[in-house]
């Protein structure tokens, strides 16, 4: 074994675990009334695909409207047919695992240290603790933290085998959350 093989693995140990602590801290009940709109649009969608008039308003029938989430709504109904609320948590709760544990790695990359990564982390979770619900927006962090990994590489450049890896993010993150992306 390399020691290049070593440290990567040692990494991935550390980041890991840093994830599934912070999966674990965010599995939180739902409280985010909002959620029951987004599994109700998103029944709609799949039954009948993406709306161009808002089915679930109250006087404002026929007026144009699109959704900007269409995909979170979609994936947010279908987890909730297959697995249940439980299932809807826990996929919001991994969101955010695993957006904080990309966001060290990419930090200890650029910074070269772990405590610099582990203090932005604490940093990060007490700054963004109130928006760690049930919401389209976990899935924006998600989207982020992966975009600065991927630029945080060592070599990386601006050639197509660098970008590779965030066209497909992108397309996905700008269906969960539009406007952020």
């Amino acid at each position: 074994m390399t020691n290049g093989s070593t440290q990567n693995r040692t990494e991935l140990w550390i980041w890991g675990g840093a994830g599934i602590l912070i999966t674990l801290w965010a599995l939180r009940p739902i409280w985010d009334m909002d959620i029951w709109w987004h599994i109700a649009l998103g029944r709609l969608i799949a039954e009948n695909g993406l709306p161009d008039t808002d089915p679930l308003s109250l006087g404002r029938e026929g007026v144009a409207w699109a959704t900007f989430q269409g995909g979170y709504e979609w994936t947010m109904a279908f987890i909730e047919e297959v697995w249940g609320l439980v299932g809807v948590r826990w996929i919001h709760a991994l969101a955010i695992g695993s957006g904080m544990a990309l966001f060290g790695f990419s930090v200890a990359r650029s910074t070269g240290s772990r405590i610099i990564a582990f203090a932005a982390i604490l940093l990060l979770l007490f700054l963004y603790e109130d928006r760690i619900r049930v919401r389209p927006h976990v899935f924006h962090f998600l989207a982020m933290s992966w975009m600065l990994t991927c630029l945080s590489r060592t070599h990386f450049q601006w050639n197509y085998r660098d970008l590779f890896h965030i066209i497909p993010v992108m397309f996905i993150w700008s269906t969960f959350h539009g406007p952020a992306s």
